[in-house]
């Protein structure tokens, strides 16, 4: 057995602390005025671009060009004039909602899970907006009808991909029911 090298309790062979002692050296250490610049963890140094001056992150600044995004652009001229529109390698022909049609909008999304009250059509439970897909009751994409269109939760929405003439057949009972309702 040894002694703690400040408060000379017995302590075990391998440890020069105690467990009191070493957690109040270790509070001490991690105050500011010990952390050598650092606060939560975050350094406090502020980095500008070596080029226009303004403010850029420390990580891209110690890491990286020294360039903020709109002067490291400006630097490589061919990789900022391959980045938009048709001159990007990821370019399909401006299709960018296709199978969709344009009118299948976020709105319209908005208004169908509203008037479903939130609720998933087929398991009823009641979910927030992002966990709600709106689903194409006849399978025809470019058929936008508010009546063609119900809320169903991502769980059940991925079930209705298989057998689906049983679900073109429970959903349009379902929006007679509410019909007579």
């Amino acid at each position: 057995m040894t002694k703690c090298i400040e408060c000379k309790i017995k302590i075990s062979k391998t440890a020069k602390r105690c467990t009191q002692c070493h957690l109040k050296k270790l509070n001490n250490f991690q105050k500011l005025e010990n952390a050598g610049g650092y606060k939560d963890g975050r350094t406090l140094k502020t980095c500008y671009c070596i080029k226009c001056g303004t403010r850029v992150n420390t990580r891209s600044f110690i890491y990286g060009s020294k360039l903020c995004h709109s002067c490291s652009a400006k630097n490589n001229p061919k990789q900022y004039s391959t980045s938009f529109g048709n001159k990007n390698i990821n370019w399909k022909g401006g299709i960018s909602k296709l199978p969709y049609p344009f009118t299948f909008t976020e709105a319209l999304k908005i208004l169908i899970r509203k008037r479903d009250n939130c609720r998933c059509r087929k398991c009823n439970k009641k979910k927030d907006y992002r966990e709600l897909d709106v689903h194409h009751i006849d399978y025809n994409k470019q058929n936008c009808k508010k009546n063609n269109l119900i809320t169903l939760c991502k769980k059940c929405h991925s079930k209705t991909n298989f057998d689906r003439d049983y679900w073109y057949a429970y959903f349009i009972y379902l929006m007679e029911e509410r019909k007579c309702k």
